[in-house]
């Protein structure tokens, strides 16, 4: 099974924590394993905060990290978009 990274970011505006859910790594992996064996790695999550950090201009306050599996991409993707857009309506 090939598993993707994803990365599910809080972003704090205004002392409010507001969700923006992202593919943020699309490396195939041979496993579920050794996808989240990475994500797992102080120093790999430090390098996802550091680029969530640049885009967001220091204003990441968490990031927290997922595996799914490639054919669930799609549909995660899916589910994100409406997540995301329910966020800029509050």
């Amino acid at each position: 099974m090939n598993a993707f990274i994803v990365a599910m970011i809080v972003v704090m505006f205004n002392g409010v924590p507001q969700y923006w859910y992202n593919i943020n790594e699309t490396n195939p992996h041979p496993s579920m394993f050794s996808c989240e064996t990475q994500i797992a790695d102080n120093r790999f999550q430090q390098q996802v905060l550091q680029r969530f950090n640049t885009t967001f201009q220091n204003k990441v306050a968490v990031i927290r990290l997922a595996c799914i599996p490639k054919e669930k991409v799609a549909e995660y993707k899916i589910w994100a978009e409406e997540k995301n857009n329910a966020n800029r309506e509050q």
